[in-house]
């Protein structure tokens, strides 16, 4: 039971994962979190029920296997493509790209929706015209959408400011970096952590669909800042995810812990 859900609601989940928690902070030797915000997020919690917490807690990124992932090659943008992908949930912001969509002129550009079934709510602003562009919905096996993630341009995480994003990061970003693609998203949680502005993507402030569409407009309109990003993106998703490093890492933790518990 994930930390999504914990926070997604009151809920039988979230009461489930909120014990878990509890005793997982409690009783575990090594405490493995996927970026700092998460491990604020615990000390802030149980930190003063809990003597040593900070020390046993341990930032390290999620791991891949990065021999997996084709790098984008094609930058030209001529029929662009703007990707949105990952089960829907509110907080991953799919209202807020919709409705940034329908501020900008984006000619020729398509928005590729890699999801399931879109929600009815959805559906209906696309339909009412919210998006001012064509929109292609799939819903492809794993593997076979990493295939194609790397014929898309522009790949967008449009988060809104809420407790669970401020200290998650969505795997689908680590997915677009490993693929070196331009990465479009809002400067929420565990996102700031991995995207340097202009370096290896391009932020926009949460909650403000203007901010997102003149995002989307300047890295379409300008391929060399594109493949910059993209190409810095990989860079660090290679020094960063691949999980042979990642293992590395995790391995001198355990390694550590053992030591100090004799």
């Amino acid at each position: 039971v994930g930390i999504e859900a914990r926070l997604g609601g009151n809920n039988l989940i979230s009461r489930i994962a909120e014990a878990d928690e509890s005793r997982s902070v409690r009783y575990a030797a090594v405490i493995r979190v996927v970026n700092a915000k998460c491990r604020d997020y615990f000390a802030a919690k149980y930190g003063p029920a809990v003597p040593g917490l900070e020390a046993k807690m341990h930032v390290i990124p999620i791991p891949v296997d990065i021999t997996k992932y084709r790098r984008k090659t094609n930058f030209d943008f001529k029929n662009p493509s703007i990707v949105f992908a990952g089960r829907y949930h509110r907080w991953q912001g799919l209202e807020e790209l919709i409705e940034s969509l329908s501020l900008s002129s984006l000619p020729g550009a398509t928005l590729n929706l890699y999801m399931g079934n879109v929600p009815p709510h959805i559906a209906a602003m696309i339909r009412d015209g919210k998006s001012r562009i064509r929109v292609k919905q799939s819903f492809l096996p794993h593997d076979e959408f990493l295939s194609v993630l790397p014929e898309n341009d522009i790949f967008v995480i449009p988060r809104p400011s809420n407790p669970v994003n401020e200290i998650t990061v969505p795997i689908k970003l680590v997915e677009a970096m490993c693929c070196g693609l331009p990465i479009v998203a809002t400067s929420v949680g565990g996102v700031t952590e991995y995207l340097r502005h202009k370096e290896t993507g391009y932020l926009v402030k949460p909650d403000e669909p203007r901010a997102l569409a003149e995002g989307i407009a300047e890295v379409m309109g300008n391929p060399r800042l594109a493949r910059e990003m993209g190409e810095n993106a990989r860079q660090f998703a290679e020094q960063t995810f691949d999980s042979r490093i990642v293992a590395q890492r995790i391995k001198g933790v355990l390694e550590d812990a053992r030591t100090k518990r004799g």
